[in-house]
């Protein structure tokens, strides 16, 4: 999965960056995981007093992670989690490590006369979700909404509208420092 480590260190620093680079594999493993894996890090150097090592648990993480809310997640018209959207909140709590900010673009399903509100229900959408993934860290947050103009689903079908329905977080972490 990992490739090869870079470390970088300034002169006088109590704390080491480690940029990893992944291959393609190591990469897909990390966007199945929602939060990342948890991961050891051990290091060894040479310096003037001789070998030093260290150790410390950390987490891999992709600098950018993006998930999108399951489908029946919403209320139809509604700027409501259903209880399937409740698990799926709940499920996000200690998955949010580091963040740096979020960005939530709420979509939503065109039914007929609807349409005309979407734009605003879908803002909604990603408003509401976007302040209850930010409780779990985060501060800066870009909330966007794009009513029925991107639809991954045929709105036929209730299954289709309810696909519709979602909202796409992108999240940016930032590079943890380890003492």
């Amino acid at each position: 999965m990992l490739a090869e480590g870079h470390a970088r260190r300034r002169a006088g620093a109590r704390s080491l960056t480690v940029a990893l680079q992944l291959t393609s594999r190591g990469r897909a493993l990390l966007a199945e995981r929602l939060g990342g894996v948890r991961a050891r890090l051990r290091a060894q150097a040479l310096t003037s007093g001789g070998t030093r090592s260290a150790s410390a648990r950390t987490r891999a993480l992709l600098q950018l992670e993006r998930f999108t809310t399951p489908p029946g997640s919403w209320l139809p018209g509604e700027a409501a989690l259903s209880e399937r959207g409740e698990r799926f909140r709940r499920s996000l709590r200690g998955k949010r490590v580091a963040v740096a900010a979020l960005r939530c673009e709420g979509h939503s399903a065109w039914v007929g006369a609807l349409a005309v509100e979407s734009g605003s229900l879908s803002l909604a959408h990603a408003t509401l979700f976007c302040r209850a993934v930010a409780k779990l860290g985060g501060r800066r947050q870009m909330v966007v909404g794009r009513g029925t103009a991107e639809p991954i689903a045929d709105n036929a079908s209730e299954a289709g509208r309810a696909k519709n329905r979602r909202v796409v977080v992108t999240v940016t972490h930032r590079p943890a420092r380890i003492p």
